[in-house]
């Protein structure tokens, strides 16, 4: 059994035998050149990156010949598109090409022969799917149909564009070189968002947004080639006006092809119906046939017939006291809207169970939508939703692109999308732009929102990308008026003589997580430190924020304004105060709270031990306040300066 170890080995070996003795064909010397020794070391990196890519050695081990042939054949060619590429660019002129294709049918011609001949026995269907069941099949990530006659017309409108440019179609100087860096940007575009890959969105943008952004890298990259290999010789023109039309012309097509196959088809229309917030006629006749066989309306009965499509993760989804109960005929409302009017318009108090299959990221106003259906549904109702969650939507991003080309992109695709709709002035510009479609969405920040609206998440459960959820009516929505949800936030805490303040911090946590405090604490108490466990709220930034107290600057201004101390107890909510023995909360409403906490003097180990620590600084201060501030000041600059001390 060859390992992969031994074939890229073995596979550098068969490149520097065959290379070698077609050299020595043709010149009748073993001596290479310069260009030549650069040739060879192209071909040789070019053959093992690939092969690894593409899984070649892997299936050579697993005896699947035919995915091994296909991927030598995907070698083969992108091995000879790159070095192409490289040779035209860099000016490699004394490279033959014909040796260079005779190189290249070589290695491929001796990879099949090495594999019938060497390779191990062919093991059945079902092994194929077991040891690749994880991965993406090539004609999921690439439909052929679609990818050839992209390339076909990518290829006639360049000469269409040298007809507009000149009147006439004929080898333009310098075509070669053109060519290859449209359809090099074009192949590393369209690998990289896999937008010939299966779409099966039924919504328009996303089903063109592949295609849209493969056209921007595309332009992306003819810019760097254009710009770093200093190609100003190159027309503008024909470069970048090609990839303009190639691009909006793609995206055209791809259009009306979305409206053919989910608009116009009759089967598919029919297949959406179950889909459409006109679900009445429907649900009348799941009830029906529910009736007739069992004489009461279940759930599990209903969502079976009125919605096949959803009817498996909604199973895992819903309890089982709720998926088996009986309902009324007009208890249960089944919706795919995205606008709050379709909400605003039912009836008050009426409905059992809300179920909405929109994506809460689809929405424009969320709280609205959350406090209309609350409206709605009556006491102790259920509302049934889903969204795409930012945690998930990272890993999306990141299985569709190299690491290197992931993280200079995402940064500005998360400030794009997370950050601008946060910062006032801006978020306005973003909704009129976006109408607040594909919004990102954490999971602490829909479970806060939920909260906030007056429910309590009953289960959650995810399928694939999408985050479904069940939640009750169980609380009366917050009369806050301004959540916390912009870089800078105002939290209400408990301050001197028990009265309210508003403390300034820089946002660590993600938006609305403080209507969700005590849920977590319920769910899963506090760690050693005294804080929340396992606490999600808290953003991968806001962590190393914590670590420096940068989020703690903004609390200059509540020093300013006399709300709080230089030393002294933190501000504490009003949940986290309601931990705390009685008598402590009696002596800690006796002084202000402080920017400096004891815990950075005492350095407790857990909870109970932060509270001795408290309750020990607050009876020295009754006693001697300057001293003692002036006493943990010092030890506590002592201990975070020497000693490192940083917060848990």
């Amino acid at each position: 059994m060859f390992s992969k170890t031994r074939q890229i080995i073995t596979d550098i070996l068969i490149v520097s035998v065959v290379y070698f003795a077609t050299y020595c064909g043709k010149t009748n010397s073993v001596r290479l050149s310069s260009s030549y020794l650069t040739l060879y070391g192209l071909i040789l990196i070019c053959w093992v990156v690939l092969s690894v890519y593409h899984g070649k050695y892997r299936y050579f081990v697993n005896g699947f010949r035919r995915y091994y042939v296909r991927s030598c054949f995907w070698v083969a060619a992108f091995s000879l598109f790159f070095i192409t590429l490289i040779i035209s660019i860099s000016g490699m002129t004394e490279v033959s090409r014909g040796f260079l294709l005779l190189t290249i049918f070589l290695l491929f011609t001796v990879e099949l022969l090495f594999a019938f001949l060497l390779s191990p026995h062919v093991p059945d269907g079902n092994s194929v799917e077991e040891i690749f069941g994880e991965q993406k099949k090539f004609k999921d990530l690439v439909r052929i149909k679609y990818l050839l006659p992209s390339a076909i017309w990518l290829f006639i409108l360049f000469f269409f564009m040298v007809w507009l440019k000149t009147s006439h179609v004929y080898y333009y100087p310098r075509l070669e070189h053109i060519l290859l860096i449209l359809f090099g940007s074009w192949i590393l575009a369209t690998f990289i968002t896999f937008k010939f890959g299966q779409n099966n969105h039924r919504n328009v943008y996303y089903y063109v947004a592949p295609y849209l952004k493969s056209g921007i890298l595309m332009l992306l990259f003819i810019s760097i080639f254009y710009y770093f290999l200093r190609l100003e010789p190159l027309s503008h023109f024909l470069l970048f006006g090609t990839a303009i039309v190639h691009v909006t012309l793609e995206s055209l097509i791809f259009t009306i092809i979305f409206l053919v196959k989910y608009v116009d088809s009759p089967d598919r229309a029919k297949e959406l119906i179950t889909y459409t917030r006109n679900t009445d006629n429907k649900l009348n006749k799941s009830h029906q046939s529910a009736r007739s066989k069992t004489n009461a309306y279940t759930l599990e009965d209903i969502i079976k017939e009125a919605l096949p499509l959803e009817s498996d993760h909604l199973k895992l989804l819903l309890p089982e006291e709720i998926l088996h109960r009986t309902y009324g005929k007009h208890e249960i409302c089944l919706l795919e809207t995205e606008s709050v009017f379709n909400i605003e318009v039912l009836e008050a108090d009426r409905y059992t169970l809300l179920i909405n299959l929109r994506e809460l990221n689809s929405m424009r106003r969320i709280n609205r939508y959350l406090l209309s259906t609350h409206n709605k549904i009556v006491p102790g109702g259920w509302i049934v939703g889903n969204y795409t969650a930012l945690e998930d939507d990272w890993l999306r991003l990141r299985s569709k692109m190299p690491k290197l080309i992931f993280s200079i992109l995402y940064p500005v695709y998360f400030s794009l999308h997370r950050v601008i709709p946060k910062v006032p002035y801006l978020k306005s510009i973003y909704f009129t732009l976006t109408h607040g479609k594909n919004r990102k969405l954490s999971r602490a920040e829909v479970l806060g929102r939920l909260a906030y609206c007056g429910y309590q998440i009953v289960n959650e459960y995810k399928d694939n990308n999408r985050s479904n959820f069940i939640a009750q009516k169980t609380y009366t929505p917050s009369i806050k008026q301004n959540p916390s949800y912009g870089p800078f936030i105002k939290l209400d805490r408990i301050g001197y003589r028990g009265e309210h303040i508003i403390i300034y911090k820089l946002r660590t946590m993600h938006p609305y997580s403080e209507f969700i405090q005590k849920d977590i604490y319920e769910q899963n108490a506090l760690n050693e430190s005294g804080k929340l466990k396992d606490d999600f709220r808290i953003t991968k930034w806001g962590k190393a924020f914590r670590k420096i107290w940068l989020d703690e600057f903004p609390q200059l201004i509540n020093w300013l304004r006399g709300d709080i101390s230089i030393v002294g107890v933190r501000a504490l909510s009003e949940h986290y105060f309601s931990l705390y023995p009685s008598d402590l909360q009696n002596l800690r409403i006796k002084f202000k709270p402080g920017l400096i906490p004891p815990y950075y003097a005492d350095l407790p180990r857990n909870f109970e031990e932060i509270i001795e620590s408290e309750r020990t600084y607050l009876l020295l201060k009754q006693d001697q306040p300057l001293r003692t501030d002036f006493k943990y000041f010092w030890k506590a600059f002592f201990n975070i300066v020497i000693k490192g001390a940083r917060s848990q």
